[in-house]
This record gives structure tokens, C-alpha cells and sequence, in this order.
């Protein structure tokens, strides 16, 4: 590898999958290093990982209603090496609860918050290596926000949203404009306050 390259997560789904069917694969620093003479081998019936990304958008959804919904989210496993599990450690971020699994991907306080307010309660998580799921992770904050003027969700490393498949950051922002919620983006990172509860409730 001759430069940092982003969403290893998802490279980390492959070296998975080769070891468990029989293919040696060695991680080194900025490099992979793959066994010759290798083969892969059906060592056994295995029944894949529920996809965390879809699971993503339906937690945050849960996160949003009321506490005594009935809303239950089952077939995502929790030892899954999927990046996108993040959003777990994400929503306990939201919640005031930071978890251990990813504490590395987030921090609180004025000294993250770029261009939040002066003065406001900023959170800041770093997207780096979960791209897929930071659409729902900007609405999520916006909503969870829109109680709080003085709160400000800042998600890091988000810039190469915008030569995805299609420009999914732009798609973000008109949709935060679209439920009121004042954003900011500087090219790589993306801050969000609270939504319109008003537009909310046309949209």
C-alpha cells in the first residue's frame, strides 16, 4: 500500500473471509501479505453476518421514537468485524453513554468542535472508515439536537462522501436543510446543529 487508504474495515471483511476458508493472509504495517500456493476450501456451512449498514439506518430510527416502542432490531451480529457496527458506540456517543468499543472515534467537548459555536456542547466522531452510514448518522443528530440550540454533532472525515457513486454529502445537506437544521461543511468534516421541529413535522 504506497498511501493511507480509507474504509479498512472493509478490507478487514476480506482477510476475514479468506482466513475462514483456508487462506493465510498477513496484515503488516502498509501492507497484506497473502500466502502462496493458497486455495480457498469450504471448510464448513456458514451463515453470513447480518449487514450492519442496513441495521444502521433502522437503529437510528428506534433511537428516535418513543422508549416503549415495540421496535426490535434482530440479525446483526455483535462480534461482526463490519465497520458499521460503530453505530452502536455511535448512538451510546449521542446518548451521553460512550461505550469502549470504538471510544477512539469520538470526543466531546469545545476543544473538537472546529466550527461549532463558541460556547456550544459539540461531539465530534470520527467517520473515517464508515462512509455508508453517515447519512443516517447527520439526520440522527439533527433530530436528537433540535432540543438542545447550544448542541453541535461534528462527524470527521467525511469528504469523500462526495465522490461516492453519486454525491452523497450534497444529498445530506439538502436534506438537512430540507428539516431546518442549520449544517457546516468544510470539505472534510461536517457539523450539525438541531433540526426545525416545525419543518419536521411537514415533511
Amino acid at each position: 500500500i504506497t498511501e493511507e487508504f480509507n474504509s479498512k474495515t472493509y478490507v478487514d471483511l476480506t482477510t476475514d473471509v479468506l482466513c475462514r476458508h483456508g487462506v493465510n493472509v498477513e496484515e503488516g504495517e502498509m501492507q497484506y501479505e497473502v500466502a502462496g500456493n493458497s486455495y480457498l476450501t469450504a471448510k464448513h456451512v456458514r451463515i453470513c453476518d447480518g449487514d450492519w449498514s442496513s441495521g444502521a439506518f433502522l437503529l437510528c430510527m428506534k433511537g428516535l421514537i418513543s422508549d416503549d416502542s415495540e421496535l426490535a432490531v434482530s440479525g446483526l451480529n455483535y462480534d461482526s468485524p463490519q465497520g458499521d457496527r460503530a453505530i452502536m458506540d455511535f448512538l451510546e456517543v449521542m446518548a451521553g453513554n460512550a461505550g469502549n468499543a470504538n471510544a477512539g472515534n469520538a470526543n466531546a467537548g469545545n476543544a473538537n468542535a472546529g466550527n461549532a459555536d463558541k460556547g456550544s456542547e459539540c461531539i465530534s466522531y470520527n467517520c473515517k472508515n464508515i462512509p455508508d452510514i453517515v447519512p443516517y448518522m447527520a439526520i440522527y443528530a439533527a433530530y436528537k439536537n433540535a432540543s438542545n440550540p447550544n448542541r453541535a454533532t461534528r462527524l470527521l472525515d467525511v469528504g469523500r462522501l462526495k465522490h461516492k457513486e453519486s454525491d452523497r454529502i450534497s444529498a445530506v445537506l439538502d436534506y438537512l436543510q430540507k428539516i431546518g437544521a442549520r449544517s457546516e461543511f468544510d470539505g472534510d468534516n461536517l457539523t450539525i446543529y438541531g433540526a426545525d421541529l416545525n419543518c419536521i413535522r411537514t415533511i
